[in-house]
């Protein structure tokens, strides 16, 4: 019984063929070399047996043969990269929750490559557990006195990236405790290490907002929570050059201009105490922290061409 197949060829081209074999994964040489020589007769007339040799070994390394059952998965591939899904996002940096084993109770500087510290007599961000507020078991403390000119942070550099056609996101979990009557929460910054707009973000302690994108020409804001997590995501999408942000779920900013972005060479979360000393002291908490990328087109193509091959190898 005869089974669709699907044959790629790579040159300067990249085609897909659809044609009939008889059933199994793989046809064998000698129905490929029947196939071959049909589809370049008039060539091989003019070439000696040695040179028509050299040219079907060259014609089989530049093709791979995929079997029906994997004809859905090309389809997906396919489907895929012309949706552009998340599903193509390369992860740059996970904190995977801060979870054991790979970050320890304690300070947070040096593990997992985060670095950081304190000035002013904030605290070290710390690795924490419950009775801390978690998600999963652990969590990072950012801690500063109520001392004018206190902070915490906490950097992480990620890998270099292409950023032409490329979509952008980092996401991460907040917890601020609810300060006490007549207090101040305290500044919550982040921000990219690179120049441009939109590169940074906050909740502010005046008025007890959260704006994404900080006061950058079009961003918005939303109440900050408290006393809970609340998600903060950010999105550059370098296809359209715009910039976009949600917050506890609800979308902030949809679509403000990105400018003289260049690069994007890591991340810094910091609380700061930037209000008078006697505002009282605050705490933030930062967990599932990650950086990830969808790559520009044509990556997108290496990885499904990618991903093909080593299906056919495995066959």
């Amino acid at each position: 019984m005869a089974e669709t197949m699907v044959r790629l060829k790579f040159g300067r081209d990249i085609a897909v063929e659809c044609f009939h074999a008889p059933s199994r994964s793989v046809i064998n040489d000698g129905e490929r070399s029947e196939s071959m020589k049909t589809n370049s007769a008039s060539l091989s007339n003019r070439l000696s047996p040695h040179a028509r040799s050299a040219a079907y070994m060259r014609a089989r390394k530049n093709e791979v043969l995929i079997s029906k059952k994997q004809i859905s998965r090309l389809a997906v591939v396919l489907a895929a990269i012309s949706l552009a899904g998340s599903a193509w996002a390369v992860t740059l940096y996970d904190s995977n929750g801060f979870e054991s084993p790979t970050f320890t109770l304690g300070g947070l500087p040096s593990q997992n490559g985060w670095t950081g510290g304190e000035s002013g007599g904030g605290a070290v961000p710390l690795v924490v557990m419950v009775p801390d507020p978690v998600i999963g078991l652990q969590a990072v403390r950012l801690e500063v006195p109520d001392v004018q000119g206190a902070s915490s942070m906490m950097d992480h550099a990620i890998p270099a990236i292409n950023l032409a056609g490329s979509v952008v996101t980092v996401s991460f979990d907040v917890y601020r405790p609810a300060p006490a009557p007549g207090n101040s929460p305290q500044n919550l910054w982040w921000w990219w290490w690179d120049a441009g707009e939109p590169t940074y973000g906050l909740q502010w302690e005046q008025g007890g907002v959260t704006l994404p994108n900080g006061w950058n020409s079009g961003a918005g804001q939303a109440a900050t929570v408290y006393d809970r997590y609340a998600n903060v995501t950010m999105v550059w999408d370098f296809t359209q050059m715009k910039a976009s942000s949600w917050y506890d779920g609800a979308i902030v900013d949809d679509g403000i201009p990105i400018t003289n972005i260049a690069t994007l060479t890591g991340w810094t979360i910091q609380l700061a105490h930037d209000a008078a000393t006697g505002t009282g002291a605050s705490l933030a908490y930062i967990d599932n922290f990650s950086i990830t990328v969808v790559p520009e087109p044509a990556s997108w193509v290496l990885l499904a061409l990618g991903g093909l091959l080593l299906l056919r190898r495995r066959k």
